[in-house]
């Protein structure tokens, strides 16, 4: 209620073109080799690899030992390496980038995660989902764990055309099995400011 929805996972995503970086639409697909998550200074943006359908890192082959598996696709991805698998104890994230169109209240509605071999019990076998907006600070984090699924939402707050919303799935220290499928919509507040779009924003985060 009193809400539009103007960016869905899914049906936003787009194909791009050989060893280059998504530049159509609002959408942006990053991991952080240089940073903790929630700093985006450290991001890569990653490159389309026609042969395996989706956004790969585009050094993935010089340094296999940090990203060779982080990769983002329509369905979801994979994270890179975990914290306790690295030197510099740094969880490295699949993520997804949404550009903020025009200024106004935003949230994420109808969030969902899915780690696709829950039945493995390896090392660790749990995924976080963390959401920022442009420099941090980190807003949200949840886990995905053993039962192999978890739904999130969360408030953003006022934000302006041009800013980015970073959401990103990690490895949670370390990424044995950590492939995942996952969705969710970034909504723009419609209603009058102090009316029903204020209070739902409240209502949204104290339910965080």
């Amino acid at each position: 209620k009193n809400a539009v929805v103007v960016g869905e996972r899914w049906t936003g995503w787009t194909p791009g073109v050989e060893g280059k970086p998504c530049r159509e639409g609002a959408w942006r697909y990053f991991t952080n080799p240089k940073s903790k998550f929630g700093d985006a200074n450290g991001y890569d943006e990653l490159v389309w690899n026609d042969a395996g359908n989706c956004y790969l890192p585009a050094d993935r082959d010089a340094v296999p030992w940090l990203n060779q598996y982080v990769r983002v696709h329509r369905e979801g991805g994979h994270p890179g390496r975990g914290r306790d698998q690295v030197w510099d104890k740094v969880d490295r994230y699949s993520i997804t980038g949404f550009v903020v169109p025009e200024d106004g209240v935003y949230r994420i509605e109808a969030g969902w995660l899915e780690r696709l071999w829950p039945k493995r019990w390896d090392r660790d076998g749990v995924l976080d989902i963390a959401v920022h907006v442009n420099d941090g600070p980190v807003l949200m984090r949840d886990f995905c764990d053993r039962d192999s699924f978890v739904a999130f939402r969360h408030a953003l707050g006022e934000l302006s055309a041009g800013d980015t919303i970073y959401v990103g799935v990690g490895p949670n220290g370390a990424d044995f099995n950590d492939k995942f499928r996952w969705g969710f919509y970034v909504v723009r507040e419609t209603g009058p400011p102090g009316g029903d779009a204020v209070a739902g924003e409240r209502d949204l985060a104290a339910t965080d």
